[in-house]
C-alpha cells in the first residue's frame, strides 16, 4: 500500500484493492491465453514427429538386414575389394571358403540393405512417428543416391570430400569409394526399393505395435 492510498478512507481502499485484483486476474488469464498457441503448437510439433521412447524392434531388424547385407562382402566378394574386410584387425572374409550365396543378386544387395537398415536403425533411435519415417526414408534416398551417382562422376566427387576427411579412420577411404566404385542403374533402383521398403516396413510394424498395446 502506498502513502497515498494510507490517507484514503477505508471503502476507497477496499476498491483499490478490488482493482489490483481485478487487473492481475486479467493479466494472468491474457498471459495464459498468449502462451497456449505457442506450448500447443510446439507440443503437435513434438508428438507428430517424435515418440517417448526408443524403438528396438525398428533398430533390430535394421542391424538384421545390416548383416545379411554385408555377407556379401564376406562371402561373395575379394576381401581387397572391401575396406572394412581387407583391413580388419580380425580376419572374416570366406571368400572361395564358402559357394557363393547371393549370385547376380549381390550386386545391388548391399545399396537395399544399407538404406534400408540406416533408415530403420535412425528411425528406432529417434523414435519418430509415420511423418518422421517419411522424412528419414527420404533423407537416406538422397544420401545414399549421391553417393551412387558420384561413383559415375568420380573426379568431380573426389574434388569434392573435405580435406579433415583424411584424419578419421572411417572416412579416409571416401576416395577409394568414388575411384573404384562403378555406377549402375541397376544400384539406383536397389537404393529406391530399399528406401519405400524401409518405410512401408516401418508403418507395418508401427501398426502392429498398436494392436497389441
Amino acid at each position: 500500500m502506498t502513502v497515498l492510498e494510507s490517507n484514503l478512507p477505508e471503502k476507497h481502499k477496499l476498491y483499490s484493492l478490488e482493482r489490483k485484483k481485478s487487473n492481475y486476474n486479467i493479466f494472468k488469464k491474457t498471459k495464459i491465453h498468449s502462451d497456449q498457441p505457442a506450448n500447443g503448437l510446439t507440443q503437435a510439433v513434438r508428438m507428430t514427429l517424435f515418440k517417448r521412447k526408443i524403438n528396438y524392434s525398428q533398430i533390430v531388424t535394421g542391424l538384421l538386414i545390416l548383416f545379411f547385407g554385408s555377407l556379401v562382402y564376406i562371402v561373395d566378394r575379394p576381401p581387397e575389394q572391401t575396406h572394412f574386410v581387407n583391413n580388419g584387425i580380425v580376419k572374416i572374409s570366406l571368400y572361395k571358403t564358402l559357394p557363393n550365396l547371393f549370385g547376380t543378386l549381390g550386386n545391388s544387395l548391399p545399396d537395399f540393405a544399407h538404406v534400408f537398415a540406416f533408415i530403420m536403425i535412425t528411425a528406432g533411435l529417434i523414435s519418430c512417428s509415420s511423418k518422421g519415417y517419411i522424412l528419414i526414408s527420404t533423407l537416406w534416398f538422397i544420401m545414399d543416391s549421391l553417393f551412387e551417382i558420384g561413383q559415375k562422376f568420380s573426379a568431380t566427387a573426389t574434388g569434392l570430400i573435405p580435406g579433415w576427411f583424411h584424419s578419421i579412420p572411417l572416412l579416409k577411404n571416401t576416395p577409394y569409394f568414388f575411384q573404384t566404385g562403378t555406377f549402375d542403374w541397376l544400384d539406383l533402383a536397389a537404393i529406391l526399393t530399399g528406401s519405400v521398403s524401409a518405410c512401408l516396413t516401418m508403418h507395418i510394424l508401427a501398426q502392429k505395435e498398436k494392436l497389441l498395446s
